[in-house]
């Protein structure tokens, strides 16, 4: 039988996972670092704005592929622990890489507006989608 409140928990697990990938694609969480500390060290060594922002893009492929090589090790065995802690990483590294760009454009990645955005980048053209049907058109 199903709790009349099993709605409500899956709508709290869901945002606090939300907040989680927000939150560690920000601030940063353990060997990942903060979205400012990425943006500012490649742009240290980069020419122009625009050149840091193609090196995050190209090393954080380059890290997502390895990052889902070294999650599939451990086989089938350790599927039920790896595929949502890949799922997880992925996320939180896509969050990363979006709070970069977006603190190389100038925008505050702390504020609620980048951190809808932020999620928003992680569900693609989905996403598009979604602020279609709120009004609001991108460009």
């Amino acid at each position: 039988m199903v709790s009349a409140t099993s709605g409500d928990d899956n709508s709290s697990l869901i945002q606090t996972t939300l907040e989680w990938i927000a939150n560690a694609g920000i601030n940063g969480l353990g060997v990942l670092p903060s979205a400012k500390q990425v943006a500012e060290e490649h742009l240290s060594r980069a020419a122009s704005v625009e050149d840091a922002i193609n090196s995050i893009i190209a090393w954080r492929t380059t890290h997502a592929a390895s990052t889902g090589f070294i999650t599939g090790l451990g086989g089938i065995a350790a599927m039920p622990i790896t595929i949502p802690a890949g799922l997880l990483a992925s996320y939180a590294l896509g969050a990363n890489t979006a709070a970069a760009v977006a603190y190389l454009r100038g925008y505050d990645i702390h504020s609620e507006h980048v951190r809808t955005m932020v999620l928003l980048c992680l569900i693609g053209e989905a996403g598009e989608e979604i602020l279609k049907n709120a009004g609001i058109v991108s460009s």
